[in-house]
């Protein structure tokens, strides 16, 4: 089971250290099956997988054309299961939303080829996107 080192993480940090220590399939499978799982009552928890899949979309030196695409469309899927699910607390979605388009925007503004590029190469990001500070060793 992916989730067996999840048990007692509540925050966005902690979740996101969790996400970045793994490889792109095994995040989303993470995700799938923890929003079944009592993790998917934690807003913290959607919201790092998202943070994720935008790190793979946008900053992965590793990642094909159709892997940013699959990643992007899997967020939005993210998204939507968020929405779905704390819909009873409109303004918990709201200020997700805006951390939700922050993070989109910090990760297209780095996520061009060239910067993308000189982030990997000076050990910012791994080659999945991870970033070594999040928890992911090198």
């Amino acid at each position: 089971m992916l989730l067996n080192d999840a048990e007692g993480l509540t925050t966005f940090e902690e979740w996101q250290k969790f996400f970045a220590k793994l490889p792109p399939l095994d995040a989303a499978a993470a995700w799938l099956e923890g929003a079944r799982l009592s993790f998917g009552q934690n807003v913290s928890f959607h919201f790092a997988a998202i943070d994720r899949q935008f790190e793979i979309a946008f900053l992965a030196v590793a990642a094909t054309p159709g892997q940013r695409s699959a990643a992007l469309e899997f967020s939005t899927k993210q998204i939507d299961v968020l929405h779905a699910q704390f819909a009873h607390k409109p303004d918990a979605i709201i200020k997700y939303d805006a951390a939700i388009a922050n993070s989109r925007a910090y990760h297209e503004r780095w996520g061009t080829p060239t910067l993308r590029a000189y982030m990997f190469e000076s050990g910012q990001v791994d080659e999945w996107g991870a970033s070594p500070s999040k928890g992911k060793d090198k």
